[in-house]
């Protein structure tokens, strides 16, 4: 019974105050794993978007779209960027990061009424052949899916 620790009086614990953030990230950064295989969650998808979002997506765009993952779910996030596209003069990346810099002034503005703004680092387009992309957040291993682009409208040059 001798053997009690003193107890730290109030005045002595010291009161650390947590920075406080002008606005909660609805993602926080992980790092993306490529020996991973891809996730889906769905908790972003917007419905709303005039033109990208999923309320005016098609059926045959939207079974179109799950097929396509479920492809992509049997490769690894190395072997989805290992993916190339175009031809030999001019070949670069299927499915990328992107910065949000590059997208249209809609798709920034859609972004930042969202809140995932400050997820530059992390937004993903995947190229679903044609015009057609898929665009979202990348947190670990999952993937976020935001909108559905079927024109190529959310980044239309400087994706290459």
């Amino acid at each position: 019974m001798g053997n009690k620790k003193p107890r730290a009086r109030p005045s002595a614990v010291a009161k650390v105050k947590a920075p406080v953030a002008k606005r909660p990230r609805k993602v926080a950064g992980l790092g993306v794993h490529g020996a991973d295989h891809p996730l889906w969650r769905l908790s972003l998808v917007d419905h709303g978007h005039p033109r990208w979002g999923w309320g005016g997506a098609s059926a045959e765009e939207l079974l179109a779209v799950l097929a396509f993952l479920k492809e992509m779910e049997k490769l690894t996030w190395t072997e989805i960027w290992d993916l190339k596209t175009g031809s030999h003069r001019r070949r670069g990346a299927l499915h990328k990061f992107i910065p949000i810099d590059d997208l249209c002034s809609d798709a920034q503005d859609g972004l930042l009424t969202l809140g995932l703004d400050d997820a530059s680092d992390v937004w993903f387009r995947f190229r679903l052949g044609g015009t057609r992309r898929l665009w979202g957040v990348v947190e670990g291993n999952v993937f976020f899916p935001v909108w559905w682009d079927p024109r190529h409208e959310v980044c239309p040059g400087a994706d290459r």
